[in-house]
């Protein structure tokens, strides 16, 4: 549809019309890209012998990372996208991949599901170790979908964009690192908070290990 505008709009000469079809497609193309990454990664982790990245690097480069790759989405969308990582969980060294998995797919949905408010991301070190909140002012969950929420493939609104398998993923991620997962939305537009807790991963002899192993 947007490379028919294209040609139509080039046909026209009118270059605003140009420049919102390239929108689109490069939006669409994001898109895929996020998709096909997502159905890789779970692939790639659902045949893992232990699913546990080996390459690590500080909590607070990770976030940053992840929060410049959504800002422009927020944006676009007219939302905040709120960051705050205290002193101590930020020089923490985490693996990378797998943290970048659990915000990427977290940050995605809020942004997804929100129309108007915000989406904040909270990570803090505590004394059970590293805690992730994900909340947003969306449109909040339904009782009777809130079950589901981890089933692969499941979609809330089959008509939307992505895969379904987020947070199958995300789950995936901190079950492997003994860690939990809480999903609260007292209803529709209640907006949701995802709080993740896990043990932090410590370096030993040049190896990555669990501080519960």
């Amino acid at each position: 549809m947007a490379v028919d505008m294209v040609s139509r709009a080039l046909a026209a000469g009118s270059m605003q019309t140009v420049r919102k079809a390239q929108d689109i497609i490069a939006n669409n193309i994001k898109r895929l890209h996020q998709d096909v990454y997502t159905i890789l990664d779970f692939s790639l982790r659902a045949y893992s012998r232990n699913g546990i990245s080996r390459r690590v690097a500080l909590i607070g480069d990770v976030v940053k990372a992840v929060s410049l790759e959504f800002e422009d989405s927020a944006q676009r969308k007219g939302i905040a996208l709120n960051v705050k990582v205290d002193a101590a969980a930020a020089k923490v060294r985490f693996p990378k991949q797998d943290l970048k998995a659990i915000l990427g797919n977290l940050v995605d949905n809020a942004i997804k599901f929100t129309q108007q408010g915000a989406v904040t991301v909270t990570i803090r070190k505590n004394m059970r170790g590293l805690c992730i909140i994900v909340s947003d002012t969306g449109c909040g969950i339904e009782a009777s979908d809130q079950k589901m929420l981890f089933e692969k493939f499941f979609k809330r609104y089959p008509s939307m964009p992505g895969t379904g398998l987020g947070l199958s993923i995300v789950r995936e991620i901190v079950t492997r690192y003994h860690g939990s997962i809480r999903i609260i939305s007292k209803g529709v537009g209640a907006g949701v908070r995802v709080t993740i807790t896990m043990p932090i991963v410590r370096q030993r002899r040049g190896h990555e290990t669990n501080s519960r192993g």
